[in-house]
């Protein structure tokens, strides 16, 4: 019978000293606190840019060409489907006049003759759907494979141009680190380390100057 298959942040650290001990310094001893904290602020500053987050996850779906591969996989997934829906109804075609043929072998106004020719009939007819059900079985895998080999290549390759721009963000931004927050394992992060939206940018901009 035929059936349809269906970054870890650092800490906040600085220096806030006392009101009365601001009034009471000279003007020296306050424009060297100044110079002292804008030399503590900018290593804080580096420190913490040294370290980066981004989603992975987030780029790779709002990536023009993975979108666009995606797109070509469902059509040819679609047209499969079509091709297994044809290939089921002859299949079904098959199924009924099987049934046709065995209706006629038990009817008794036929005579032993006719009886028997239609017993041969049913028997190749039987045959002949094994053979449509084994087609349709073969033709699904094969496609199920082929389908998941594009998937595969579709995300090694992209995956890798996108590796490299977040290598060129973080190289610019002189990072040492780039945590992939996608996977849960950063517990939090200030928006300006992340560069998912950046990447996503910029890796569109250079598919488009592509095409």
């Amino acid at each position: 019978m035929i059936n349809r298959a269906s970054s870890t942040s650092l800490s906040e650290r600085g220096f806030n000293p006392t009101l009365p001990t601001l009034l009471t310094m000279k003007k020296c001893c306050l424009l060297a606190l100044f110079t002292v904290l804008g030399s503590f602020a900018s290593l804080q500053a580096q420190e913490a840019s040294k370290f980066l987050t981004v989603n992975l996850v987030e780029v790779f779906e709002n990536y023009k060409k993975v979108q666009d591969a995606k797109s070509l996989l469902e059509d040819a997934l679609r047209t499969a489907q079509e091709q297994v829906d044809v290939m089921v109804q002859e299949g079904q075609a098959l199924v009924a006049e099987l049934e046709d043929l065995r209706a006629r072998i038990n009817n008794p106004a036929l005579t032993e003759e006719a009886k028997q020719a239609a017993a041969a009939e049913a028997a190749a007819k039987e045959a002949e759907i094994r053979t449509k059900q084994a087609a349709i079985t073969e033709y699904e895998q094969e496609t199920r494979r082929t389908l998941a080999e594009r998937e595969r290549s579709i995300i090694s390759v992209h995956i890798d141009e996108i590796k490299d721009i977040v290598s060129q963000l973080a190289a610019e931004r002189s990072a040492l680190i780039v945590f992939n927050s996608s996977n849960n394992d950063v517990i939090y992060s200030q928006e300006a380390q992340d560069i998912t939206k950046d990447v996503i940018e910029r890796i569109n901009r250079a598919a488009e100057s592509n095409t």
